[in-house]
């Protein structure tokens, strides 16, 4: 944050330069004194001083503050980035409200990137420290979350859809036995995942896995099972030419009609529907 003064004893010059839509905490440039009295005051607390300003090199300074800006927005990028990729791998609610804050230094031009540039970074950054979500979800995908464009409003939409399907794939819980039988259950989707011999890989007892369960996530065992494993069936739909009956046994559904029933309960729409283009607004 570069705290600054503005020494100029011409009112005119001072005014216009007061003006400018530079001087926030979000553009790293902060106005924290107009006179040269204060620096007397300030001491040490300023960093940058604007002195012996004329109309003739007027301009040249702007260019050269919004030059500074456009260069402290680069730091704002990863500073963007870092923190709500932490607040998003930690399931934190703060994530969603700081996502707004950030989408209005987008609008200002403040982030150092555009929307969609932004949401690419943070995405890499939460597949990066969690492998398995490439079995569930297509990178290249989380921007159609959202409605087309690259603003600010889009920004939150892709983010915020993707913050909802990752919480609820790997939702929050402080046991740490909990978390290994889902991180388990994430890694290995078409793998045998009855509860039972989850439980016997994990040394569990089978009883006490289903009951520990509920108790912290509050859902079923068989439910949380089930809405894995219907989200795998999503990726393999949108991303392989695996046909639908295949992909269902895959995932351990013998019976074609009950799978297409859960899955259309789930997504809205029909396995097959599901893998054409146009016909849905895909979700994760």
């Amino acid at each position: 944050m570069y705290k600054t003064l503005l020494a100029i004893e011409n009112t005119k010059l001072l005014s216009r330069l007061k003006g400018l839509d530079i001087w926030n905490k979000k553009t790293g440039l902060e106005l924290t004194a107009v006179s040269a009295q204060d620096t007397r005051l300030r001491g040490g607390d300023i960093d940058l001083i604007v002195a012996e300003v004329s109309q003739n090199n007027l301009s040249e300074l702007i260019e050269a503050l919004t030059a500074l800006k456009q260069s402290l927005g680069k730091d704002n990028t990863a500073m963007y980035v870092s923190e709500l990729a932490q607040l998003f791998n930690s399931r934190d609610a703060a994530f969603l409200t700081r996502l707004k804050e950030t989408a209005d230094g987008i609008d200002r031009g403040l982030a150092g990137k555009t929307a969609m540039q932004l949401v690419a970074d943070i995405a890499d950054a939460v597949f990066e420290e969690n492998e398995w979500l490439d079995l569930y979800i297509n990178k290249n995908d989380i921007a159609a979350y959202g409605d087309t464009g690259n603003t600010a409003d889009n920004f939150v939409t892709s983010l915020t859809n993707f913050f909802a399907g990752f919480s609820e794939l790997y939702p929050n819980i402080q046991s740490e036995k909990i978390r290994n039988v889902i991180l388990y259950i994430l890694n290995n989707p078409e793998s045998d995942l009855k509860q039972k011999s989850i439980a016997a890989s994990l040394y569990m007892n089978s009883s006490y896995l289903s009951t520990v369960f509920t108790a912290h996530t509050q859902l079923r065992f068989v439910d949380y099972l089930t809405n894995v494993k219907l989200r795998r069936a999503a990726w393999l739909l949108r991303s392989t030419t695996l046909k639908v009956a295949d992909i269902a046994e895959r995932l351990d559904y013998k019976d074609m009609g009950y799978f297409s029933r859960l899955f259309k309960k789930k997504f809205g729409v029909t396995p097959s529907d599901y893998r054409v283009p146009d016909s849905y607004n895909y979700q994760i």
